[in-house]
């Protein structure tokens, strides 16, 4: 009984960590991060760069592959 309970513990733990960290990846929406990029136009450039850049340490790589591909926007230098 008392390993079910320390089990259920550790569980509810891990998923207050899992949210708390999902919040942050892709500034807490992938589908809003990537509809921007996707949606961008060249003189959007700067005003993304800088989101991009704070939300930098916890972007998703599917958010890093669409920065990458669109080259009508960011320029091959700009993203790094």
């Amino acid at each position: 009984m008392a390993a079910e309970l320390e089990y259920y513990d550790n569980l509810s733990d891990y998923n207050s960590v899992k949210s708390l960290y999902d919040t942050y990846v892709d500034g807490g929406s992938t589908a809003s991060e990537l509809s921007d990029i996707q949606s961008a136009q060249p003189y959007d450039m700067w005003a993304l760069r800088a989101q991009l850049l704070g939300d930098s340490s916890h972007l998703s790589l599917e958010v890093l592959k669409e920065v990458a591909n669109k080259t009508d926007v960011f320029t091959e230098y700009v993203p790094f």
